[in-house]
């Protein structure tokens, strides 16, 4: 390995470390001697103290059986600064009239493509920070070596988990043709499973849709799918659940729906449901499949069901998504971040990721040319003048040359 001469054409690696007050500290550093060459300090808020009573978890315990009895809640937590955290109902015109505000830096939002558009235009205009979180036609990948089990169970997460009112739902599923009719006969056992019925029921484990709306919304592309797109119908339908009371029968439930011989052009392929609906769609080589999952104005999440990990991970790779899954569908811990790619997002939620979003960056260098005795003057043993970083408030103090000679 040749040594470089200047430092414009020297490799730096960054180092980072986290200071006592909070704020973290990129040292860019010389591979070759080790040599500290300058350093940036990365400001970020102050951090904060609360409780650690498992708050959210405990306002969830109180409000959620509260809300499904079919009572209003008022909550009271903890004390916290005026201002601090604040909740404001009201309609599109509301979150329109905060996104346009000048005391708001930065929007975070989550809902359909469309209406996230619209807040990305209004946001754009005060030059504000924005995390989306948007739509998807998220596609699972069933491999020919996959436990049949499993990847049926997978799918059914994938699309029926909240009655398919996910934006996650991996509603094209993708089945080697080879062991289709092995996979639609498990599934359809499987469906045979669901149980629709009152929330008070314990049998129960399939709910309603949101609203009259959206079911309308939701039976006018099963009926597409049906008359139009001319797939074909494996499970449900349009109509209402056969198991339905007389009771509930103005409820806003749908039976689950599962389409097979699907093609990626159809609406029903295309197009965001959010509801219960599964299209199936064969194929028969991994490069072909994956041209296909990608072939989508939309990457929000994909995942792969097989036994061979070394080919999943190659698939994952390939995979035009910001959440990937393997073996599973919808797991989601804190650390994990969570964003689309494409159409589906701009940004990430959850983990470091999430959090570095909350922050603005501040860098300051503090550049000095200096000798050990403190002149200006000096000179390095390759011609260079000597500068150093320090910061004596928190203890650093460093000094290199800029050629990577170490000399102090």
């Amino acid at each position: 390995m040749s040594q470089l001469s200047y430092p414009s054409e020297s490799l730096y690696l960054d180092g980072s470390v986290r200071s006592p007050r909070g704020q973290t500290r990129f040292h860019s550093i010389n591979p070759a001697s080790g040599s500290i060459l300058a350093e940036y300090v990365e400001a970020s808020p102050e951090d904060c103290d609360g409780a650690i009573q498992s708050a959210m978890q405990i306002a969830l315990w109180k409000a959620a059986p509260c809300l499904a009895a079919g009572n209003t809640i008022v909550y009271k937590p903890a004390e916290l600064p005026p201002g601090t955290f604040n909740v404001v109902q009201g309609s599109g015109s509301v979150g329109s009239y905060l996104t346009a505000h000048p005391i708001i830096s930065k929007v975070s939002f989550t809902g359909q493509v469309t209406t996230g558009t619209k807040v990305a235009c209004s946001v754009a205009k005060g030059m504000k920070y924005v995390t989306m979180e948007l739509g998807g036609k998220s596609p699972l990948i069933i491999l020919e070596d996959c436990d049949i089990e499993n990847a049926v169970n997978g799918a059914m997460m994938a699309n029926l988990f909240a009655s398919g009112q996910i934006c996650t739902n991996g509603i094209r599923v993708f089945v080697p043709i080879k062991i289709q009719k092995q996979f639609e006969d498990a599934l359809k056992a499987k469906l045979g499973f669901v149980r629709i019925g009152s929330p008070e029921d314990p049998k129960t484990n399939f709910g309603p849709l949101s609203s009259q709306m959206h079911l309308d919304k939701v039976k006018r592309y099963i009926q597409h799918g049906i008359q139009v797109d001319q797939a074909m119908l494996v499970h449900g339908g349009e109509q209402k659940p056969d198991c339905i009371s007389a009771d509930l029968a103005n409820g806003y439930r749908v039976t689950p729906t599962v389409f097979s011989d699907c093609t990626d052009t159809t609406k029903i392929v295309q197009e965001e449901i959010f509801g219960p609906v599964m299209t199936m769609l064969t194929y028969e080589t991994v490069d072909e499949v994956v041209v296909r999952a990608n072939n989508t104005p939309l990457g929000l999440a994909a995942g792969v069901f097989g036994r061979d990990h070394k080919v999943m991970r190659s698939i994952v790779k390939r995979l035009q998504a910001g959440i990937t899954w393997i073996n599973t569908w919808g797991e989601g811990p804190a650390s994990m971040s969570v964003g689309g790619h494409k159409m589906s997002g701009l940004g990430v939620e959850n983990g470091k990721g999430g959090l570095s979003g909350c922050n603005t960056n501040g860098t300051c260098l503090n550049f000095k040319a200096i000798d050990s005795a403190g002149c200006s003057t000096s000179q390095c043993p390759n011609g260079f003048p000597e500068f150093g970083v320090s910061d004596t408030d928190d203890g650093y103090s460093y000094f290199a040359g800029p050629c990577g000679s170490g000399w102090t």
